[in-house]
């Protein structure tokens, strides 16, 4: 754990610590179902950052996998998702911008984690987190 200890807080941060943040502010804004949604476009993003910033390559069954799964999210959420009376717009526009930031930081997360801990015990990653 000391040899990583700099990438095990930058993941511990960045994937537990800060999206909480955001996740609880837009939590009192728009209900359940649309944070959700939201939260479920980590895979996406994840892979969007692995793309730019790794160069992963993006094969059309990634692309695909990617589509479907976020689809069926929509599907399954779609009928629960409204908005909270009485919550004027801008805060709504607000909550899903942090809600977003929130699954941008998982995938950081994901992507710092893959190209710095990829080596390292997922025992000793979890025990400094």
């Amino acid at each position: 754990m000391r040899t990583h200890w700099k990438g095990i807080a930058l993941v511990g941060v960045t994937n537990s610590a800060l999206p909480f943040v955001p996740f609880s502010f837009a939590a009192l804004t728009i209900p359940a179902g649309h944070s959700s949604m939201f939260t479920a476009t980590t895979p996406v993003f994840t892979v969007i950052i692995a793309w730019l910033w790794l160069t992963e390559e993006l094969s059309g069954m990634r692309v695909a996998g990617l589509a479907v799964g976020f689809a069926g999210v929509l599907w399954l959420v779609w009928d629960k998702a409204s908005l909270k009376h009485g919550v004027d717009d801008a805060s709504t526009v607000w909550a899903i911008v942090v809600c977003l930031m929130e699954t941008l930081l998982y995938g950081f997360s994901a992507n710092i984690s893959k190209q710095h801990l990829g080596n390292v015990s997922p025992l000793v990653i979890a025990t400094g987190n």
